[in-house]
């Protein structure tokens, strides 16, 4: 926790920094944050950008404590300096000492951030009307000022309206002035004081969180002062940490600081801590100030209830037959449901108490007798406040309809916990990714395909659109009403569907998705993109052949193809041909499509075309290894892939393989395939030194 008393404890090179990271501009757009921080940019530089000016000051206008980094020669450029401190303060600490001595650089420095007064020269901090405009920027730059300054009770007026601590800056004359002291003492309350929470009032006791009153600053006289002391607590009761003279055993003066600020009971003697009257009046401003009472007052009945109606909890320091009080225990845990820890273990099986207990706090259920934690209505109300409780309730509210109703309505993640079945209930499921949108994880199959369950829980988180079917995830009018819906959704849809997030919203106007220009240059950008065109366009041919250029997969997305795209696709891949209906195309454009890519014929649509097998072997016979037995064993074709390629005859149906003219074929064809070889194959010249090599011959080949 940072509180003002450890900036005040800053050393110099501390309050340096801390006057840099004050002064950094809170209102960046979205643009300078994406940018890398420009002063750790220049520090990074090499040594030649860092001298030179053009780049050094477009730095220090983004980011003035860049300065720093820049080469020494720039930091005595005034002009530079100058723009550095107009967008930090601090900048001025890293200027040349003659610069931080001319008063119109220094006042554009303290404009900034009144705490760079303390990098000026000493001179100007006793320059009266720069040091006031520094202190009306940061009261604590009067620590800075020169002494005859800090004597100035007009200027000492500025600072501590500005901020109380910047008294104990001031000359010790002006700390035993009372108007100037009540000042203080008025602005530094009670902002930082702990709440009515169990964390603050620890921090505070524990002294990480410092009772911060301007008191402290005041000179002894006006401490000890019954009369201004009077008044300060009625300002701040806290204060009375501060009081000394014996002022902390008065009585009246107590009962004053209680009656501001209850837990101000804490710094009073043990004696006035067991005064029925003081203390009453301090659990009625604070119910936790009932902790800091006499062990004599805990028994007293009337007193733990005006402590327990303020805060549940106090209960815990009562005396133990008072927790097992019914009427006092239900008040407790009606005002702190956590409060029936303390409760007697009888009082922890009433049905009522732990009703209310729960009521007001869910977390209350723990603390419960075990029977009364399978209690069906009390259970239906903790479920209601904190749904994940679900998880490990037992196995029979994991199935009761209504306790998961209420369960996912408060947490959508409670459907995690539900009962196999539940996760088939569409109501069920609406009601969870209403609340969370990544709770349609854990719906049923069927339902993480269902538009509306989907489009519900994409309305509520974008990232619940990777949860969604894969029929869903894969439709581009999905996405588009998806990303309609919910704009956050769109590096979701974008990674999914891989596109650019800017085609992506530009589809969703509609009248883009009927202009032809504009598709045809987002297709252009990115295949994917034809999803999103209109029926009519995804049936033009320039279009679709521009996507199928960029790949085959394109075809995937038209509504119709024609030939030349057919045979673009078919190129790439011969998987293409799956996306076309064969028994539609004719045999020239068979034909030719198998004379592009041969291997289409493994398309199982055409594994019993007899004519398009026929075309292929014609253009490799080794696809014959790829053919049903009945083609296999048809003599024709057979005979056509071994005149190709006499390897294929190793794929012949085995009949076809005692066939003699098959067999010939094969033969002659090997023969011819070696005869090229040997007519292709260099050999190497033959050397003096070495006996001239027998040419091989077409059978050693």
């Amino acid at each position: 926790l940072k509180t003002k008393r450890s900036v005040l404890k800053l050393v110099w090179v501390a309050g340096a920094l801390d006057v840099m990271c004050a002064c950094r501009p809170a209102n960046k757009s979205a643009g300078d944050r994406a940018l890398l921080d420009p002063c750790r940019e220049l520090q990074y530089a090499p040594a030649q950008l860092r001298a030179n000016r053009e780049h050094v000051l477009a730095t220090v206008s983004r980011d003035g404590l860049a300065l720093m980094h820049a080469a020494p020669e720039l930091r005595s450029d005034r002009d530079l300096v100058l723009e550095a401190v107009r967008q930090n303060g601090g900048a001025l600490c890293f200027a040349d000492m003659l610069l931080r001595a001319d008063l119109d650089l220094v006042r554009e420095a303290v404009q900034r951030s009144g705490l760079a007064l303390q990098f000026g020269v000493s001179a100007l901090r006793a320059d009266r009307a720069l040091v006031i405009d520094a202190v009306r920027r940061s009261g604590l730059a009067l620590q800075y000022a020169a002494p005859e300054l800090q004597a100035d009770r007009a200027l000492v007026r500025e600072a501590v309206r500005r901020s109380g601590f910047a008294l104990q800056f001031a000359a010790p004359q002006l700390r035993s002035d009372r108007e100037l002291v009540l000042e203080a003492v008025r602005q530094t309350s009670p902002a930082l004081k702990p709440g009515g929470d169990e964390l603050g009032l620890e921090l505070m006791l524990s002294g990480t969180l410092m009772n911060d009153c301007a008191l402290q600053y005041a000179s002894e006289e006006l401490r000890s002062d019954r009369e201004f002391v009077m008044q300060v607590v009625q300002i701040d009761g806290a204060a009375l940490l501060y009081a000394i003279g014996g002022l902390r055993s008065d009585p009246e003066l107590v009962l004053r600081a209680v009656s501001q600020s209850g837990l101000a009971l804490v710094y009073a003697v043990q004696e006035l801590r067991s005064d029925r009257e003081i203390v009453l009046r301090a659990v009625g401003q604070n119910g936790m100030a009932f902790r800091f009472s006499a062990e004599s007052l805990r028994t007293d009945k009337d007193l733990v209830l005006a402590a327990v109606t303020q805060n549940g909890e106090m209960l815990r320091y009562a005396a133990p037959w008072l927790c097992a009080d019914r009427q006092l225990v239900l008040e407790a845990v009606r005002h702190g449901g956590l409060a029936l820890r303390f409760a007697s273990e009888e009082l922890r099986a009433d049905r009522e108490v732990v009703y209310e207990a729960v009521r007001q706090n869910s977390l209350a259920l723990k603390y419960a007798a075990d029977s009364l934690r399978r209690d069906r209505a009390i259970f239906l109300e903790a479920c209601s406040q904190q749904g994940e409780l679900l998880c490990d309730a037992p196995k029979e509210f994991k199935s009761d309809r209504e306790v998961v109703l209420r369960s996912v309505q408060q947490n959508g993640s409670a459907l995690a916990s539900a009962a196999k079945f539940l996760v088939h209930d569409r109501e069920i499921v609406l009601a969870a990714v209403n609340q969370n949108g990544r709770a349609l994880q854990f719906a049923a199959t069927e339902l993480r395909g269902d538009w509306d369950v989907v489009l519900t829980a994409v309305r509520q988180c974008g990232a619940a659109f990777l949860c969604a079917g894969r029929e869903l995830r894969q439709s581009c009018t999905f996405a588009l009403e998806v990303v309609r819906q919910n704009p956050e959704a769109l590096p979701f849809v974008a990674e999914e569907l891989q596109v650019d997030k800017d085609s992506i919203l530009e589809f969703t106007d509609p009248a883009r998705q009927h202009d032809k220009d504009f598709v045809l240059q987002a297709v252009r950008r990115s295949w994917r993109a034809l999803q999103f065109a209109s029926t009519a366009l995804r049936a033009d041919d320039v279009i679709v052949l521009e996507a199928v250029h960029q790949c085959w997969e394109a075809v995937k997305f038209a509504t119709e193809v024609g030939l030349p795209t057919m045979l673009e696709a078919v190129r790439q891949d011969w998987r293409a041909i799956q996306c076309f209906f064969c028994e539609e195309l004719s045999e020239a454009e068979l034909s030719a499509l198998t004379h592009t890519n041969p291997h289409i014929v493994r398309c199982p649509a055409l594994k019993r075309s007899r004519h398009a097998w026929l075309t292929a072997v014609r253009h490799n016979g080794l696809i014959l290894q790829f053919a049903p037995l009945e083609m296999r064993g048809d003599r024709d074709l057979v005979l056509e892939a071994v005149n190709q390629n006499a390897q294929s005859f190793h794929f012949a149906a085995p009949g076809l393989r005692r066939d003699a003219e098959i067999l010939s074929s094969a033969m002659r064809r090997n023969r011819e395939d070696a005869a090229r070889v040997v007519a292709v194959t260099e050999f190497p010249a033959e050397s003096d030194n070495q006996p001239p090599c027998a040419c091989p011959t077409s059978t050693s080949v």
